[in-house]
């Protein structure tokens, strides 16, 4: 039996019943991403809106919407608003544009200000992550990943990871590096101050990796090839484990030690100890895709998806 698939059956007949608290808000659309404050929690949906939701009640504080563009046939469609980011002052948002231009803008108490327009790139802007000093780092399809000065409006350089497409980032908490996947199935450390690549891990993931995250020394990616590969981040050692669905969605505690992803063949989403190697909880109370999932603390995280629904999960 090989050792993967001696780890999947450890994961299917190893989960352990544990108390947990949720606390549902309701969103207005489907939601796409979130940023967490602290006292308040920051939504982005596919009905192109941005809104932000007291925690202590729950109720909408807030509602930015974009203004609807149009389709290639000339209709006028929602500008979805695809991801988040925060560098403590501003929001800044990838918003969906004309002729599938993803445009930035910044949003400030009352403004949105559009900050970088996605029609000047020969590519198309994915992901984007506030990296502090008035800086963003823009990841594009083409795999390419930008270091952009907010305040100059300049590049400060474009460099590509490698020649496959970009799928998913991931910033380290000490926002020095990115951590990033493609559909090659390596990952990539990114240096956020050079844009270099330096660190690949290779060799556990075969296909397209639509998720990764990186913490307490642990990556981690999961995607097409329906594994889920574990990476020590200093030596580049890995191993993975097996299931029978696409990962979409997934996070690692900040101490490296757990895991969450999602599970689409019941909505459910699964908690697995790295260190043992099994699924230790199952979390139900989405009832279609999850989007984002995130780890506050060990013992806390949030998750996202297309029913509207931002969970708050207290362990």
């Amino acid at each position: 039996m090989s050792k993967a698939v001696f780890f999947l059956l450890f994961l299917m007949t190893s989960s352990t019943a544990f108390s947990v608290h949720k606390t549902i808000i309701k969103c207005g659309a489907a939601v796409t991403d979130f940023i967490f404050s602290g006292k308040t929690i920051t939504v982005s949906t596919m009905k192109g809106t941005v809104e932000t939701y007291s925690l202590a009640t729950h109720k909408l504080l807030k509602k930015r919407q974009f203004a609807k563009i149009k389709d290639f046939a000339g209709d006028p469609i929602d500008a979805e608003v695809f991801k988040l980011s925060s560098d403590g002052e501003s929001i800044f948002a990838l918003v969906r544009g004309n002729d599938s231009k993803n445009n930035v803008y910044e949003l400030g108490s009352n403004t949105k200000n559009l900050i970088i327009q996605g029609e000047k790139f020969n590519s198309v802007i994915i992901d984007i992550a506030a990296v502090g000093n008035g800086r963003l780092v823009l990841a594009l399809l083409s795999n390419e990943f930008m270091l952009y000065d907010i305040k100059t409006r300049k590049t400060v350089y474009r460099k590509q990871a490698s020649p496959y497409a970009f799928s998913a980032m991931s910033l380290s908490g000490d926002k020095k590096y990115i951590f990033s996947s493609d559909e090659s199935g390596v990952l990539h450390k990114i240096s956020v101050e050079s844009g270099k690549v330096i660190k690949s891990y290779i060799g556990q993931n075969v296909d397209n990796v639509l998720c990764v995250d990186a913490a307490g020394g642990l990556v981690a990616g999961g995607g097409k090839d329906r594994r889920i590969a574990f990476y020590n981040e200093t030596t580049g050692n890995g191993t993975h484990i097996i299931l029978n669905y696409f990962i979409t969605a997934l996070a690692v505690s900040p101490d490296g030690k757990k895991m969450v992803w999602f599970n689409d063949n019941n909505n459910t989403l699964e908690i697995f100890s790295v260190l043992t190697k099994s699924k230790i909880q199952e979390l139900s109370g989405h009832d279609s895709s999850v989007n984002k999932i995130k780890f506050v603390s060990g013992k806390k995280l949030i998750s996202c998806g297309n029913d509207g629904k931002l969970i708050i999960w207290e362990l």
